[in-house]
């Protein structure tokens, strides 16, 4: 229940999704407040069907994929250590289903959003580092921007830190420090 003033709260909803194949399935939830003032607010959602796999992926290695409806994802596992830089290059190949605009996500063990780029179709191959600030174990989720859908590959390079450097206040950035 949800009083008035309260601050919204997220809504896990389980689906049956027997007999259903995989795609994007739009609809409309509908919520009641028969507390106080009864009204309706109509939420249009998009329901997604798929299989879910996570590819382990080792750095240096390919990821070929396709997102082929609105809603789909993608996802590899790979672990970072801390300090840490990984560039995922990808490369965007034009379908008849259409030009992808991949988004990509990094996300922790937790589930919660390390970085994310928002990418637009492209004949070469952009590229996108991050460093990571701890070590673990994390996710790529390769999804569709703008309900853009189309087939990727994508490779992963890693740099790691230093041996044996420590980073000081006054001394942090190793390409400054001729490391």
């Amino acid at each position: 229940t949800i009083l008035f003033g309260d601050p919204a709260v997220p809504v896990s909803i389980d689906a049956d999704q027997t007999g259903l194949a995989e795609g994007g399935y739009q609809t409309t939830l509908q919520f009641t407040n028969n507390i106080s003032a009864p009204n309706t607010v109509e939420v249009p959602v998009l329901f997604v069907v798929q299989t879910n796999t996570i590819v382990p992926i080792q750095m240096g290695n390919f990821l070929t994929g396709s997102i082929a409806f609105n809603g789909e994802t993608d996802q590899a596992s790979f672990n970072a250590t801390t300090g840490e830089s990984v560039t995922f290059a990808i490369t965007m190949f034009e379908t008849p289903a259409g030009k992808l605009n991949p988004s990509l996500t990094i996300v922790d063990e937790s589930g919660a959003t390390v970085k994310q780029w928002l990418l637009k179709y492209s004949k070469g191959t952009p590229k996108r580092t991050w460093k990571f600030k701890t070590g673990g174990a994390f996710k790529l989720i390769i999804a569709g921007d703008k309900a853009s859908t189309g087939d990727y590959t994508i490779q992963t390079s890693a740099k790691l830190p230093p041996a044996g450097k420590s980073f000081t206040k006054k001394n942090q950035h190793p390409k400054k420090n001729g490391l």
